[in-house]
């Protein structure tokens, strides 16, 4: 039998924190975040995961593959956006494949705030980037 081409696996490691300040980068005491769901789709298969007590997400694939990545903010109350930048496609390569995912919280403006309007809502919807 040959040997495996990826002994270890695979692996999407999404690592998720609280960005205060909306920059990005986890810097600082910038705490991670745990019960973010995400999905992931490999082959059709669709995987759902939630972050840990750590803000951790790990799901490994026998081989080398391509999977999609969907933050689930709607699920999350519509309080946060992401901060990171756009990527939904990854190309996991043998071995730990790691995500930092940065979040930051949505402030609503107070009625009669500038930039406050009517129709204004927290948005949140499904993030399929980061």
């Amino acid at each position: 039998m040959p040997p495996a081409e990826c002994p270890g696996g695979a692996c999407i490691v999404i690592r998720k924190f609280y960005d205060w300040d909306a920059d990005g980068l986890r810097v600082g005491r910038e705490p991670m975040l745990a019960g973010i769901p995400f999905e992931i789709v490999m082959g059709g298969k669709s995987f759902r995961a939630t972050t840990d007590a750590f803000g951790v997400i790990r799901l490994c694939f026998p081989d080398p593959t391509e999977v999609e990545v969907h933050e689930l903010l709607r699920e999350t109350g519509g309080l946060w956006t992401t901060t990171t930048g756009n990527r939904a496609v990854w190309r996991l390569a043998c071995g730990d494949n790691v995500a930092w995912v940065g979040n930051a919280r949505i402030r609503a403006p107070r009625t009669g705030e500038r930039g406050a309007h009517r129709d204004w809502h927290a948005g949140g919807g499904d993030q399929r980037y980061f």
